[in-house]
């Protein structure tokens, strides 16, 4: 379904590329004795691209634009173009896009705290929900626009910190509506990137932003095309360019999306015409050529936008030519809107208006942007990203302020409206023909137990391997990396005895542990943690001889681990590492049965050499030090990435090592979740004696693979080969690189 107007995602992508303008003496404008130009840009999503072309071609012929207003997409393009912005700048940096980015609240994995990066392991997908009184809380929107605040205040401020939007270069308008009241709202003053994320902010897609007691949406709900607003703020001509998407024909409505498509495209119809209407003779309507294919969510299009929006307006050549002025004159005309741009803001103060859950002090530890020194843009931006990585916050956000003489920053820092009750649900599937395991996940999360970021998650899985956790996550102080985490674990675990390629039995293992773990976090990659385990096993021969194993295990055991995470993404990652190390010392005084020492070590790097092209090189090694660990402390691989070609833990052994070499092509993208193609290389094996470890009984498997980052997780599937087996396929709904 195509849209009137759509979200503005195009804007979301633009990465500053240029320096910050140098100060000028003053701001000043030409002689004007001609008459004044407003241009008028209405919404339209990313068939507001072709605005771009208009303003290159304006620009082109010297026709000045002494006011500008703008709806949804017309309130970026214009409000960054009154801001100081050339179109060129724009064409420029709008090359560098990153959709998948930009198009989402969270910040990059890189920047979440490690708390958060193991949120990833549990295989949720969706939104949370929230549970309050009773009744489930929905999020307000798909996005709160996180980034795109982020993103427009670099834009905007780079060039102007200009309040009043009459003091702009050129003057601006941005229309939005109250979504409490229906009405039409003319943001005049104030904070000019929000005023243009107001704008755009479509209701479902984009959260109301909040403007004192009102809840801006979209301004193409009301007013799609203000050119009433234009002619208020003096203009004698208007230039007119509507964008909108045009009306369906009825052979276009067969079914109930057209249909409700029809019935946004109609309340934007009609607002737009009676704007039309409005027109006077001088005035000129563009509507460049965009046609009905070319869709409100068209973003990749941009090459042909621009230049379909320049033909559009070519077209009123004649019309516009009354317009023109001469050169000497366009250029005092340019100059006097360089010369109100503003310098970089040197920051006097910098304030916290914090509405968390988290105390000022976890907050402040992570803002490393001080008063006394210009605003740094990527310093704030990181600082604002380490922030909202703590996880469970609405928006974090700043904006530059007057406060009398000085000039400063005000952090805004807000609690996830869901919170401290959120609900979350995933779930995990593997298949390879033989053996199946799917598997419901359900998680209730209690945030803000207290105000240093402690949290109480409990998840429960349903399926062919059912299970339960609690746990507490106990930070000890205010910006302190140590923390307490005990955790009790119930679950039933399934795994096969094999005898080569031969199933010899199927055995479950239901098991209880309580786990105390006292850590360290070191920055945003690392962990340290020791701690014990105790608790109780009961095997249960499901499938063979029943005096194949102990009925009853006693666990107990002391550990250090160490862990480290870097990855940009746990399931498709294009850089970083991801590794951990544990030594365990199982003990008849904590539980065990048996006296054991076992060491576990695993690596893997991804990089990416070229775009689109994605390698991982990596491995694992784990050993039992004295050769007498009892079946439930055995190494067991098998599967997808863990010896490809055989079945799921069809080998194990006291002794583990695995050597693993990948590549993954991005073969294309359906909206801004990408689909690959790759393969991985293994070679490894399990023995039962560390003697027996050679290069010879290694056995070498691979995997061939399609892998899609879809709206319920990472899917893979494909087929696992092997030197001495018949090859498996697989289909795998869950992480890769993080156990079961």
């Amino acid at each position: 379904m195509k849209s009137t107007f759509g979200p503005a995602a195009w804007v979301l992508t633009l990465l500053l590329l240029w320096n910050p303008p140098s100060p000028s003496a003053e701001c000043t404008r030409e002689s004007q004795t001609r008459p004044t130009v407003g241009l008028v840009l209405s919404g339209g999503g990313a068939r507001g691209q072709a605005h771009i072309g208009v303003l290159k071609v304006l620009e082109a012929m010297r026709i000045p634009v002494d006011v500008v207003t703008g709806t949804s997409m017309g309130s970026i393009v214009g409000g960054l173009y009154s801001a100081g912005m050339r179109p060129e700048e724009i064409e420029d940096v709008i090359l560098s896009v990153r959709w998948d980015d930009m198009f989402t609240d969270d910040s990059s994995r890189t920047e979440r705290t490690f708390r958060r990066k193991r949120d990833d392991d549990l295989d949720f997908f969706g939104p949370r929900l929230g549970y309050r009184d009773g009744e489930f809380v929905l999020p307000e929107a798909a996005l709160v626009g996180q980034k795109v605040g982020l993103l427009f205040q670099r834009l905007t401020l780079s060039h102007t910190t200009e309040q009043d939007f009459d003091r702009l270069p050129i003057p601006f308008r941005a229309v939005a509506a109250d979504i409490v009241t229906g009405e039409e709202v003319i943001l005049d003053s104030g904070n000019l990137a929000r005023a243009m994320q107001a704008s755009m902010s479509i209701p479902g897609i984009f959260a109301p932003v909040a403007d004192g007691d009102r809840l801006l949406v979209d301004g193409g709900i009301v007013n799609n095309l203000p050119i009433q607003v234009a002619r208020s703020m003096g203009a004698d001509v208007v230039i007119a360019v509507d964008v909108s998407y045009p009306l369906y024909p009825r052979d276009r409505l067969e079914n109930a999306i057209a249909v409700i498509g029809q019935l946004t495209n109609l309340l934007v119809y009609r607002a737009t015409q009676d704007q039309v209407k409005h027109m006077r003779p001088q005035d000129i309507l563009i509507q460049p050529p965009l046609g009905e294919d070319f869709g409100s969510t068209d973003f990749a299009a941009y090459e042909k936008a621009v230049p379909l929006g320049a033909a559009g307006t070519i077209a009123h050549r004649q019309a516009l030519e009354r317009l023109s002025i001469p050169e000497a004159q366009y250029q005092e005309y340019r100059a006097g809107l360089r010369a109100c741009d503003s310098p970089r803001p040197r920051l006097e103060f910098v304030k916290l208006e914090n509405r968390s859950s988290y105390a000022d002090d976890v907050i402040l530890d992570r803002l490393n942007v001080r008063a006394g020194q210009p605003l740094d843009f990527d310093q704030i931006e990181r600082d604002v990203s380490s922030i909202y990585g703590l996880g469970h916050l609405r928006e974090v956000r700043y904006e530059l302020v007057d406060d009398g003489p000085r000039q400063g920053i005000v952090l805004h820092v807000t609690d996830d409206h869901r919170a401290p009750n959120l609900v979350e649900y995933g779930l995990n599937f593997f298949s390879n023909g033989r053996n199946n395991a799917f598997n419901l996940r359900l998680g209730f999360l209690r945030t803000g137990i207290d105000r240093v970021g402690g949290e109480w998650r409990t998840v429960a899985q349903m399926g062919e391997e059912p299970g339960l956790f609690t746990e507490l996550y106990k930070p000890l102080r205010a910006g302190s990396p140590y923390f307490f985490n005990p955790r009790l674990t119930v679950e039933r675990a399934r795994f096969g005895l094999f005898e080569g390629e031969d199933p010899q039995a199927q055995i479950f293992v239901d098991s209880a542990e309580l786990e105390l773990t006292l850590g360290k976090e070191f920055g945003k990659s690392a962990e340290m943690a020791m701690g014990i385990r105790t608790g109780a096993a009961r095997a249960e021969v499901n499938i063979g001889d029943p005096d194949l194993v102990d009925l009853n295990i006693g666990t107990g055991e002391s550990f250090l681990r160490l862990r480290y995470d870097h990855l940009d993404d746990l399931f498709f990652p294009n850089s970083g590492g991801f590794g951990s190390a544990e030594f365990s010392v199982a003990s008849t005084s904590l539980g065990a049965e048996q006296s054991f020492e076992q060491l576990e070590m695993e690596y893997y790097y991804n990089f990416n050499p070229a775009p689109r092209h994605h390698l991982l090189l990596g491995g694992r090694f784990d050993t039992t030090l004295d050769d007498d660990a009892p079946i439930n402390g055995l190494f067991r691989a098998g599967g997808f990435g863990q010896l490809s070609g055989l079945e799921f833990n069809q080998v194990e052994g006291q002794h583990f090592a695995l050597l693993v070499g990948g590549y993954r092509y991005e073969v294309g993208r359906t909206g801004f979740l990408p689909a690959y193609l790759g393969g991985t290389l293994e070679l490894g094996n399990a023995w039962d004696r560390r003697s027996d470890i050679d290069l010879d009984s290694a056995l070498l498997q691979g995997s061939l693979y399609f892998g899609y980052r879809s709206p319920i997780g990472p899917l893979y599937m494909g087929v696992g080969l092997g030197e001495s087996s018949d090859g498996t396929f697989f289909i795998r709904l869950g992480d890769l690189f993080v156990s079961d």
